[in-house]
C-alpha cells in the first residue's frame, strides 16, 4: 500500500493520473510527481522522526518504511505497476472503479491535450 506524507501521494497521484490520461510520456509524469519533493524536503527528517516514534518499525531500513518519507522514481513506477495490474491502467481504473464514462474521460483530456 501507498503511505501518504504531506499530501504528496493524492496530490501526486491525481496530477499523474491527470497527466497519464492526457498522454504525458512517462518521463515527463515522473519528473512532475518528483518536483512534489520540493516542498517536503526541509521537513523531511522531522517528518521520518516522527513517523519512527509512532510505529513498531525497528529501523528506517524496515521494508516499506523507507519510501515513507523518501520521494523516488521507484515509487511512481511501483505505484503505475500496481494500477496496471490490478485495474488494466488509469483508463480502466477511472472507468471502471470511479464510475467516470467514456465521454467523461474524453472530456478531461480535451483540455489537456488541446492547444490553446
Amino acid at each position: 500500500t501507498m503511505m501518504t506524507v504531506a499530501g504528496r501521494d493524492r496530490t501526486g497521484v491525481l496530477a499523474g493520473l491527470l497527466l497519464t490520461l492526457a498522454g504525458a510520456p512517462p518521463d515527463v509524469v515522473i519528473f512532475d510527481y518528483m518536483l512534489s519533493r520540493i516542498g517536503y524536503e526541509p521537513v523531511r527528517a522531522q517528518l521520518l522522526a516522527f513517523a519512527m516514534a509512532g510505529s513498531a518499525a525497528k529501523s528506517q531500513d524496515q521494508p516499506g518504511f523507507a519510501n515513507l518519507c523518501n520521494l523516488t522514481e521507484a515509487s511512481w513506477k511501483g505505484f503505475v505497476q500496481a494500477v496496471e495490474s490490478r485495474f488494466g491502467g488509469f483508463e480502466n481504473f477511472v472507468t471502471g472503479n470511479l464510475g467516470f464514462s467514456a465521454e467523461d474521460v474524453a472530456t478531461i483530456k480535451t483540455p489537456l491535450t488541446s492547444s490553446s
